[in-house]
């Protein structure tokens, strides 16, 4: 459990002590205590010796780390301890280099833990801040058994920098599950169907009374995505105000569709597309009662995975919390794929019997390096709780690569077999590889929950939100605009269409994360 000591009882024991602390804080020196939280920063204009403390013994640091502290002689009892400070208050008497004589006193065990100091003013007899320098009695501390070794939760924010840091733990691991909605690529319409009764020549055509989309128009992978994240960090310093932490996670999800002349009562199935060379809605008829039977797959699969490492380092704590600074390196990849397979089989004269297989396919790969900026608010827990805000902004290179590849194979009644280039949206015109680069932003926040169940385990609750500038989707990449005079075995005459859209979007995605933390 977390235990602080009451301000009460430890006013009341510093009263019974004598008082004799509090005479000393006349004229321009003052003696005064400082707090734990702020004896690990820098000082400099207070003699004060940031000394560890255990529950056994105080650890002496060199004498030239003293500014000439002095200590007078009646704040100590005769025999060099008082016991009603501390469990364990120790006064030591060392020399520096010049052969000076000086004074430490230290206090812990008790319900106060910390350095007895005596100020020394600058050269204006002016202090920096009343508030690094406490009357003895001012200000309750919180204490432990052990540094960070309570039965329940670690040290509540006065330890050291980072109050998380149980019981001298060097390494920490995090695993989460992590469940995300994140936005696909928009392809155009690619299949759609009408009623029953329509000519022909409507017959999946946009626009046209009785059209009905089947697939596209919209944002692909809508649904939740879940998997694990994992984070491992260390302290480089035993105040665990400086370390280094990398995480890695991955996101994948896959969209199908299919579907067969059976599948209609109509009977029609169709892919839409705008004729280049008409300048009309058109469509390509996979089946249709008495011309032609078949089949569409169309399959869509993403997988977004990112791996950032930084150094931490405490720059800020208070009693109302603490900011730490994160500086490092971030990577991230996305991988897009939309495939279009049909299959058809001609019912009429001179081609009965005839068998084609188009493939339509559009992959995008995109990767980022940058270095990686961000700022972590953690505010003094209440309790075992504790909150943690984290932002994070990476600046560098968006490489984005788009391979558009397509043939259509055909089987004749007399059992030759062709295979050309191109399918129905993929052409000469667009066949092949391009790759863009872009000066991209990929950025973060996270809001987590940490409950601690002992000074080594945790559990952790969240909300995350990640954005990336420029990427290259697969679905976007797709040109409904075909000019068909460039259909084997035609020849192109007019626009090269389709063209390959190599347009930057946006990628983002958001979502909870719930996981265990182990100090270890």
């Amino acid at each position: 459990m977390c235990r602080i000591s009451s301000p009460l009882v430890w006013s009341i024991m510093l009263l019974l002590s004598g008082g004799s602390l509090f005479a000393q804080t006349t004229g321009s020196n003052r003696i005064g205590f400082v707090p734990r939280h702020l004896r690990h920063g820098e000082i400099p204009r207070v003699a004060a010796r940031p000394t560890p403390i255990t529950d056994s013994q105080t650890s002496p640091a060199s004498a030239t780390e003293s500014d000439n502290l002095n200590l007078p002689a009646d704040v100590l009892n005769a025999n060099g301890t008082d016991d009603s400070l501390g469990t364990n208050t120790t006064t030591k008497t060392v020399s520096d280099s010049t052969g000076s004589i000086l004074n430490e006193s230290t206090v812990s065990g008790g319900p106060i833990e910390g350095t007895i100091v005596e100020d020394i003013p600058h050269a204006n007899n002016q202090f920096v801040s009343d508030a690094d320098v406490l009357p003895l009695g001012s200000e309750p501390t919180y204490t432990h058994s052990g540094v960070g070794c309570d039965a329940g939760c670690a040290d509540p924010g006065y330890g050291s920098p980072n109050s998380y840091a149980p019981c001298g733990a060097m390494v920490w691991g995090r695993v989460e599950y992590v469940a995300w909605w994140i936005n696909g690529g928009r392809p155009p319409i690619l299949a759609t169907t009408s009623i029953a009764g329509t000519a022909r020549e409507d017959a999946g055509v946009l626009g046209m009374p009785g059209t009905e989309e089947l697939f596209g128009g919209g944002s692909l992978f809508d649904g939740v995505q879940s998997n694990v994240r994992y984070t491992l960090g260390m302290w480089l310093d035993p105040m665990a105000s400086r370390g280094i932490e990398a995480s890695y996670f991955t996101l994948d999800d896959d969209e199908t569709y299919t579907a067969s002349t059976g599948d209609f009562t109509s009977g029609i199935l169709a892919r839409p597309f705008y004729n280049a060379s008409t300048t009309l809605q058109d469509s390509r008829l996979i089946a249709f009662p008495d011309l032609v039977t078949g089949s569409l797959d169309i399959m869509a699969d993403t997988d977004f995975h990112t791996f950032q490492v930084s150094l931490t380092q405490a720059t800020c704590w208070t009693s109302r919390g603490q900011l730490d600074v994160l500086v490092g390196y971030r990577y991230a990849g996305l991988e897009d794929n939309l495939t279009m397979t049909e299959r058809t089989t001609s019912l009429v004269a001179p081609l009965e019997g005839a068998t084609f297989d188009l493939t339509d396919q559009f992959r995008t790969e995109n990767t980022f390096h940058g270095g990686q900026l961000g700022l972590r608010y953690a505010p003094w827990r209440a309790s075992c709780f504790q909150m943690e805000f984290t932002g994070k902004v990476a600046l560098g290179n968006s490489n984005s690569r788009a391979t558009i590849s397509g043939n259509t194979m055909t089987n004749l009644p007399d059992a030759s077999s062709s295979t050309v280039n191109g399918g129905l949206l993929t052409q000469t015109s667009n066949i092949g590889t391009f790759e863009v680069d872009n000066f991209a932003i990929l950025s973060e926040l996270n809001v987590t929950l940490r409950q601690e169940f002992s000074p080594r385990f945790a559990a952790t609750v969240g909300y995350s939100i990640m954005s990336w500038s420029d990427v290259l989707r697969a679905g976007s990449v797709v040109d409904n605009v075909v000019n068909s005079t460039q259909i084997s075995p035609g020849t192109l005459s007019g626009d090269a269409r389709p063209a390959a859209n190599l347009e930057s979007t946006s990628f983002w995605g958001h979502g909870l994360n719930a996981g265990i933390e182990i100090a270890f």
